[in-house]
């Protein structure tokens, strides 16, 4: 996935149910999501396949809003 943290985020969410890994390049200016940076490109690359590379599961949490009702529920999957 190439882009900022909410590409990785929108990725995230259209990837999730299916248990497909992502690999987030940062293209942003921050970067607190993505892993790898524009110049570790070609190792990063290499080293998933080369089988050198790590899945980190992470808590995913869904928020809906509805603001006629002042109300706000947060669920965690």
């Amino acid at each position: 996935m190439l882009g900022g943290d909410g590409t990785l985020l929108a990725t995230a969410r259209t990837v999730a149910k299916a248990g497909i890994p992502i690999l987030g390049i940062n293209l942003g200016s921050l970067g607190f999501l993505t892993e790898v940076k524009q110049d570790e490109i070609p190792r990063a690359l290499a080293d998933v396949d080369a089988g050198r590379c790590e899945v980190s599961l992470r808590p995913c949490s869904i928020a809906r809003c509805n603001a006629g009702r002042n109300a706000l529920l947060l669920m965690r999957r």
